[in-house]
């Protein structure tokens, strides 16, 4: 009995000082916690404000101003099929940058990556300066097809006064627009096929450094 009593009072007791102070810690661990939760979601609404400017409001101004210049240019020539022409093209533009310029900018970002990473092989390197080159390429194509059409359709009315009457009045001019149009809209949709292809070989190759680099495959 008296051992039982001997140990009976040596069972330590919590004081209330104690359980205030474990209270606290664990209020100050949650406090902590949600301002890092609310810091991350900030974070991540300011990137999406920035993506969001980046890549439409940013190409809805392009595309607006573009549209206004040669709008004017159009009226200056006297040639109301060519304006017409030049819209189309310059919402065809807009739209091929909208999708292209995020591609572009997870490519450089993903290249940025796997080139920095030190467990990637050989193999994955080089399908990356592909994947970068690839994207290089449909930027290329695409500004080459901007210049081609600025130089052909806008500057071809206004070599002279010939030149202009004739795009005026819907003659040679107007018909070699026409079929540079047709050829650049041809141009256009091999592009969308190259894109939708490029989407799928990017998460495809996600896929492959996924388990290269963690699986282990």
């Amino acid at each position: 009995m008296n051992q039982t009593k001997l140990f009976s009072t040596q069972t330590p007791n919590l004081s209330s000082h104690t359980i205030v102070m474990l209270v606290m810690i664990v209020v100050v661990i949650f406090v902590i916690i949600s301002i890092t939760i609310v810091m991350l979601v900030m974070i991540m609404v300011v990137i999406l404000v920035i993506m969001v400017v980046i890549f439409v409001i940013i190409p809805i101004m392009i595309t607006m101003v573009m549209l206004v210049i040669f709008v004017i240019i159009s009226i200056m020539i006297f040639s109301l099929v060519t304006m017409i022409f030049l819209v189309i093209m310059v919402m065809m533009m807009s739209i091929m940058i909208t999708l292209i310029a995020p591609m572009f900018v997870i490519a450089i970002i993903f290249v940025i990556v796997v080139m920095t990473t030190r467990a990637t092989t050989s193999t994955v390197r080089s399908t990356t300066a592909l994947v970068a080159i690839f994207v290089i390429m449909l930027f290329s194509l695409v500004f080459m097809v901007t210049i081609v059409f600025f130089v052909f359709v806008v500057m071809t009315p206004i070599r002279g006064t010939t030149s202009t009457i004739r795009a005026s009045t819907g003659t040679a001019p107007i018909r070699a627009s026409t079929a540079l149009v047709i050829i650049v809209m041809v141009i256009f949709v091999i592009m969308i096929f190259l894109l939708i292809k490029f989407v799928i070989f990017m998460i495809k190759f996600v896929i492959f450094v996924f388990r290269v680099r963690y699986l282990r495959i």
